[in-house]
């Protein structure tokens, strides 16, 4: 494995042994300088890997997502809605996310709880990326990941976002 990947692989550990925590400080780079996640963005993807590392929800803001809902036994899912991009091109960010997909890798996730001055962050810890939308994401948990079939896993997911109105029309 090579340096590059090895320290995804570093910082993706440290969502999931940080799952649960809160911080009210700045998320500061882990040592070699190595960021957790994107201080101006949503979806932060380190500049020498095909994947994202991580993303941020948050309660309030442009962005309708975080919203958690239960999936296959006591699994956990929610829906990311994507970085807006006016070209057909998805931005750089979303395209990663494809990757994630493709390779089934996790993604660490983050919540802000506050925003003031200083947000207090919520380590949710890792999720797969399931399935891309036109304008969102389908993550679960990496227990259910693990323990389900992804096509298992999509119709909890489908049968609880009925249930809870949360498709729309965006997912037609």
């Amino acid at each position: 494995m090579n340096e590059e990947y090895k320290s995804y692989v570093e910082r993706l550990n440290w969502f999931k042994d940080n799952e649960g925590i809160k911080q009210d400080k700045k998320l500061e780079p882990l040592e070699g300088k190595e960021h957790l996640v994107s201080a101006a963005k949503g979806i932060y993807k380190p500049k020498d890997i095909k994947f994202v590392l991580s993303i941020k929800i948050t309660d309030s803001g442009k962005y309708s997502d975080g919203e958690f809902f239960s999936i296959i036994g006591n699994g956990r899912a929610f829906y990311y809605e994507l970085e807006k991009s006016k070209n057909i091109i998805p931005s750089y960010s979303n395209a990663a996310l494809i990757e994630n997909i493709k390779h089934s890798v996790p993604v660490g996730v983050l919540k802000i709880i506050k925003q003031e001055s200083k947000s207090e962050y919520a380590v949710l810890g890792c999720f797969y990326p399931l399935i891309m939308f036109k304008d969102r994401i389908l993550l679960c948990d990496m227990n259910t990941f693990k323990e389900f079939s992804k096509q298992e896993i999509k119709n909890s997911c489908f049968e609880e976002s009925r249930k809870l109105d949360l498709l729309g029309k965006s997912i037609e």
